[in-house]
């Protein structure tokens, strides 16, 4: 398992009670211990928003995909040809809104040929956006992380030992303060993830 900055802290106790602080809204203090619990079981640093609570459940994060990738041997960066934003013909081709905002990106594999992925934030999506959020202040950056996501989460799917769900929409699960996109890990087993046994329906995958 992989040190991190979370994972080395020696008090287990006094970083439930920093995490359940810096989610207060998304986590109670039994399910900060979960997925405290959660992110030391697969090596995720809860602190540096790896695995991210959203309404009591957790998310992988883009940090922590890319984070995994680059550690990759067959890691390549991204096509600099191919990190644009969307042509007017590609943009009709997907039936997107023309208003749409709309970033391309190619991530390499070495020995692949990954294709282009396209991640969006939508005319609707704009519209309705608080102007503090990211989203509103630029929703060029939003799409292309957007993208990247997706794209990592195919060309590098290997390097998430967490199933993920199948069927992921591009605008799936959404933080709307953020404007992130959310990639929902599978219910996990309290045995597969070696978490304790709680008195269940926190929220939190894996409690019944």
């Amino acid at each position: 398992m992989e040190d991190t900055k979370a994972l080395v802290v020696k008090n287990p106790q006094a970083l439930v009670i920093e995490v359940q602080a810096k989610w207060p809204k998304d986590l109670t203090p039994s399910q900060a211990k979960e997925f405290v619990q959660l992110c030391s079981a697969y090596g995720f640093d809860p602190l540096l928003g790896e695995l991210m609570p959203f309404q009591g459940r957790p998310y992988i994060s883009l940090d922590a995909r890319l984070r995994r990738a680059e550690k990759h041997h067959a890691w390549g960066g991204w096509n600099p040809a191919n990190m644009r934003p969307a042509t007017k013909e590609e943009q009709e081709g997907r039936r997107y809104n023309p208003d749409d905002i709309v970033a391309v990106v190619q991530v390499i594999r070495r020995g692949t040929e990954q294709p282009l992925t396209f991640g969006r934030v939508t005319a609707a999506e704009l519209a309705g956006a608080n102007s503090y959020t990211p989203l509103a202040k630029d929703p060029y950056a939003m799409a292309e992380k957007r993208a990247m996501h997706k794209a990592l989460r195919q060309a590098f799917a290997d390097t998430i030992r967490i199933p993920a769900l199948e069927g992921l929409e591009e605008l799936g699960q959404i933080d709307r303060e953020t404007g992130e996109i959310l990639e929902s890990p599978e219910v996990i087993s309290h045995q597969e993830a070696n978490l304790t046994t709680g008195q269940g329906g926190d929220g939190i995958p894996g409690r019944s």
